[in-house]
């Protein structure tokens, strides 16, 4: 009897998933929700994020959450702003003079030299921040991460901030199981 329940117990574990990234590891369907946030980012950052998922082909991407291993779920925010930047330097001569000839009579004269210059700049910032979590079918968490940009030349700062939270959860994944109790 003993040995029967030590060999179901013995079962049970190499079944179960030893910890966080074993179950993260088990994940092979993952459905996204749409994100919280203003209209227009949080529905961006779940398109994104789909597809980012997507094309990594680890995962089969679904929309019906019943069927997923876990579901993907996020905020995202973004915020703009202007930097302008102005300085200017002027200059100015001015001289005058005059004199008396028995000719004319009495001469004046003056005279005035200005030169200024003026510089303008402006730039356009915008900075997104992304929350993540991936939560099984109980709702428990099993990852979660935060990830901020403020984009490059050839992404804008939401689309960038997104990718590297589904590059987080990648390397997450792969990351070696540590036994239970000990720290990395």
């Amino acid at each position: 009897m003993v040995r029967t329940l030590a060999l179901l117990v013995g079962l049970t574990l190499l079944a179960a998933p030893a910890d966080e990234k074993g179950r993260l590891r088990s994940i092979k369907r993952i459905c996204v929700e749409r994100f919280s946030g203003v209209a227009t980012h949080g529905t961006q950052a779940s398109e994104v994020a789909f597809a980012s998922l997507f094309s990594t082909k680890r995962f089969r991407v679904t929309e019906n959450c019943d069927k997923a291993d876990a579901v993907l779920k996020g905020a995202a925010s973004e915020t703009f702003g202007q930097r302008v930047r102005s300085e200017g330097d002027n200059s100015t001569v001015r001289r005058s003079g005059g004199g008396f000839s028995s000719d004319v009579g009495a001469l004046f004269g003056s005279g005035t030299v200005s030169e200024s210059e003026r510089l303008y700049s402006s730039e356009s910032q915008r900075h997104a921040s992304v929350s993540m979590r991936l939560v099984d079918a109980e709702g428990e968490i099993l990852w979660a991460t935060n990830s901020d940009s403020d984009g490059n030349k050839a992404k804008g700062a939401l689309v960038d901030a997104v990718e590297r939270g589904i590059r987080q959860l990648l390397r997450d994944m792969e990351k070696p199981e540590t036994p239970a109790g000990k720290n990395p």
